[in-house]
């Protein structure tokens, strides 16, 4: 039940999984690994957080965070102790919950002030860009990741390094290889007609990508944003769009932007300037729609 509970939240605050589990669920390996990470958009902080305290889990803030949960992530005080990366993660929230055995297990709540599938791609190697939501996993480089069990290192979309602590530690605790930089790459085969490491335009659902429908029985699914809309079926990371750049001098790197908008509930990742466009086309009519059906409201308050 509580599963069940956990994937109906996850559906209805647009929650992703990633990280060792999405992996070694991927890969049908054992989990091993005691820690969960969460991608959670900023709306739903205290959604996630709440649902965890709730459940048997204790909040481990750090010296920078406030010990209570609930007034770290309030106003002011949640804007000091956070800083946004070049990722869009504002905050990383620790929650523990001991298990019978003795074993402790670890929830990070992964806080992004843009969308988490920005914090997601831009992970430090290609065999942590898996995601599981509600309903679908995918693994983008299913060929490198699923059968060659090897990863090609990534800048983020500014060009800058990523640079992790103990990368090859890391990638070494996952069942992998350190992740090949470019130069190794290049040695290795020709990474830009490579088959594993499948680059430019890309969708999350493309052909490149190994994507595993989940049962849901059981599951409910997400609420519609407001009474006069109807409910998505899906994730918001589903119609994600992205590009990954790649030239012999700096390597491989995420092309993305990011789409907010007023009447959007969500942000979205897109890379293809004419898709850009027209979005912006379609929410400026959107947003002018809405402003004249608000205009008799404003009249009538005035």
């Amino acid at each position: 039940p509580e599963v069940l509970a956990f994937r109906s939240l996850q559906a209805q605050t647009a929650t992703l999984i990633s990280g060792a589990h999405a992996l070694h669920f991927m890969t049908r390996a054992s989990v091993t690994s005691t820690e969960l990470d969460l991608h959670v958009h900023l709306r739903h902080r205290r959604d996630i957080g709440t649902w965890l305290l709730t459940s048997g889990y204790s909040f481990i803030p750090t010296l920078a965070q406030h010990p209570d949960f609930h007034l770290h992530i309030v106003g002011d005080t949640y804007r000091r102790a956070t800083t946004r990366t070049p990722s869009g993660v504002c905050d990383v929230v620790t929650f523990q919950k001991a298990q019978s055995g003795g074993s402790t297990l670890n929830v990070r709540m992964i806080v992004s002030w843009t969308t988490p599938a920005a914090t997601i791609l831009c992970s430090p190697s290609t065999c942590l860009l898996n995601v599981i939501t509600f309903n679908t996993a995918y693994c983008l480089f299913p060929r490198a990741t699923l059968h060659e069990r090897r990863a090609l290192l990534l800048r983020y979309p500014d060009g800058s390094p990523i640079e992790p602590e103990n990368v090859a530690e890391q990638h070494d605790a996952l069942g992998f290889e350190p992740p090949l930089s470019h130069l190794e790459a290049r040695q290795v085969t020709s990474i830009a007609s490579n088959l594993s490491f499948p680059l430019g335009w890309r969708w999350i659902d493309d052909a490149a990508t190994w994507v595993v429908s989940l049962d849901t029985v059981g599951v409910s699914g997400p609420l519609p944003a407001n009474k006069h809309s109807t409910a998505m079926t899906h994730d918001p990371v589903s119609v994600c769009n992205y590009a990954i750049r790649y030239d012999s001098e700096r390597g491989a790197w995420m092309d993305l932007g990011v789409a907010h908008a007023s009447v959007l509930r969500y942000s979205y990742i897109i890379s293809d300037e004419l898709l850009i466009d027209k979005l912006c086309h379609a929410i400026e009519k959107k947003v002018e729609e809405e402003r004249r059906k608000a205009e008799p409201a404003l009249e009538g308050h005035r």
